[in-house]
């Protein structure tokens, strides 16, 4: 009685076994294929992810060494996404006239200096850091992301447009800081 029982036990499980590989395979398949789906739907950006400030650029740039998972980290520089700060290092456009170039750089290079402070004490106030949205197929600028950084639930772009330190931005050329 025994035997005939184990055989029909066994025999269950050759029948039984490559039936479930084949569902669990199945199942794999179409799981591949939705994550293909989900992947082709997903927005072209990513996060949030909190970060650490290691440095100001300037008023548009910033160093940050973003957490995308536990126990990883990553160094990046994040180009403020929709605004435009003064430069530090002007170029001077051409058809400027050399003789007002040097008062005009002084202009610029000091509201880039007041807007990186900003930029500063923004990102000193203790509150967290988040690089709320990042896009990673806008590399343009110079091998920087271009993102979207809060303080404290506060859009440092947004802040910075409000104080002045900035202006919208959307590529293309840029205007000059100073009056001619």
């Amino acid at each position: 009685m025994n035997n005939r029982k184990a055989d029909k036990i066994a025999l269950a499980l050759v029948i039984v076994l490559p039936v479930i590989a084949a569902v669990m395979g199945i199942i794999a398949i179409l799981s591949v294929a939705a994550d293909r789906v989900y992947a082709a739907e997903r927005p072209p950006h990513y996060g949030p992810y909190s970060a650490t400030l290691i440095k100001v650029y300037d008023g548009d740039t910033v160093n940050l060494l973003v957490y995308p998972w536990p126990g990883d980290q990553k160094r990046i520089s994040v180009r403020l996404d929709g605004i435009d700060t003064p430069e530090l290092r002007p170029r001077k456009p051409a058809g400027t006239d050399p003789t007002i170039w040097e008062s005009l750089k002084q202009c610029e290079k000091s509201a880039a200096i007041s807007a990186k402070l900003k930029v500063e004490r923004l990102l000193a106030t203790g509150e967290a850091i988040t690089l709320q949205t990042i896009y990673p197929n806008r590399t343009k600028f110079y091998g920087r992301m271009v993102g979207r950084i809060t303080v404290g639930g506060k859009d440092l772009s947004e802040a910075l447009l409000a104080g002045g330190y900035a202006r919208p931005y959307s590529g293309g050329k840029r205007q000059p800081w100073c009056a001619k």
